[in-house]
């Protein structure tokens, strides 16, 4: 969800990142000298018409948040951004109650004011969870100077949703180029980076009780959890990873997945490996990648019992939520 005022505001800046109309493309989000996303209208701006565009596909209620670009790429004024971006959201969530559970948006560069406006978010405008970015300004969110954000979301025992940023620039660099959009594989190499660092650098140990919900069902963690866990192993001593156990039993165990993949074959696998009550139904819209309609056929055709599907297309959101 974009405010009129973020969107005008993007597109008056000079720098990165900014929004540029293109005849051909609409508004276009650049950062970093890549397409870092694209605002779609009036679906990313206007709440009731997103109420009446998800109806059609039988969707009763949206769990929104800011994407790309967060606030902590703008300095000095990040503060000021979350603040207004948290009051609009808490402002669709006042008048559309039963349609509506929003995310908080945190100006990362300052940890400080980061902790408290998640505080305000939460206590005062009564959002209901927070949007972290898998890196801040280059810097991947498991680094211990994060780690005070992450006690305030476990004290406020709040969700946190696990979304990919603008890549690192050494990231970026790897694929540009090959032509591959940003939102393809740079943007799931990015959460999966973020995702094991996760649980490698410890976090899940320093702060039981997170509730992180990874986005894209986990990029490529679900696929690879048993190399996962034989590299922790073999190289431990090398990269100082000191774990209470395998990292396996991390992501099959405390972490939650959402299912902004409707593969239908990926999201029975994910199922199988971390079990329906850790999947939670996402659409990625109104992104161009995302897709409610199949989305919803990917988890109603699932080799699953209604119970399960249940559990993901609505029930489980509710629980972590705090919304029954």
């Amino acid at each position: 969800m974009y405010p009129a005022e973020y969107i005008k505001y993007l597109e008056d800046r000079t720098e990165y990142p900014t929004i540029v109309r293109d005849e051909r493309e609409g508004l276009v989000i650049w950062d970093s000298g890549v397409r870092a996303g694209h605002v779609r209208l009036p679906d990313h701006a206007d709440p009731e018409y997103r109420i009446k565009e998800v109806g059609r596909h039988g969707i009763e209620s949206q769990a929104a948040s800011l994407t790309t670009p967060g606030v902590h790429r703008f300095g000095e004024e990040s503060v000021k951004w979350a603040k207004k971006i948290n009051d609009y959201l808490a402002s669709i969530t006042d008048k559309w109650p039963t349609n509506y559970a929003c995310l908080a948006v945190l100006p990362l560069n300052n940890v400080g004011e980061s902790i408290d406006e998640l505080e305000r978010a939460v206590r005062d405008l009564g959002l209901r969870g927070v949007i972290l970015f898998t890196n801040v300004n280059g810097i991947y969110i498991s680094d211990k100077r994060f780690i005070p954000i992450f006690e305030k979301a476990a004290q406020l025992n709040i969700p946190i949703l696990l979304h990919t940023a603008t890549p690192p620039e050494k990231l970026l660099s790897a694929v540009a180029d090959y032509s591959i959009p940003t939102s393809l594989w740079p943007y799931l190499y990015d959460e999966t980076i973020a995702a094991t660092k996760l649980v490698w650098d410890g976090i899940l140990d320093r702060v039981p009780g997170l509730n992180i919900i990874l986005a894209h069902l986990g990029a490529f963690i679900p696929l690879h959890l048993d190399r996962i866990d034989y590299a922790a192993k073999g190289y431990a001593r090398e990269y100082g990873y000191k774990l209470m156990k395998t990292p396996s039993e991390y992501f099959i165990k405390q972490l939650y997945y959402d299912t902004a993949n409707f593969f239908r074959p990926a999201v029975e696998f994910v199922k199988r490996v971390v079990g329906a009550e850790r999947i939670l139904f996402g659409t990625d819209y109104p992104h161009r990648v995302g897709d409610p309609a199949k989305a919803i056929a990917s988890i109603k055709g699932m080799d699953a019992t209604e119970e399960e599907k249940e559990k993901i297309l609505r029930g489980n959101a509710e629980k972590l939520l705090r919304l029954t």
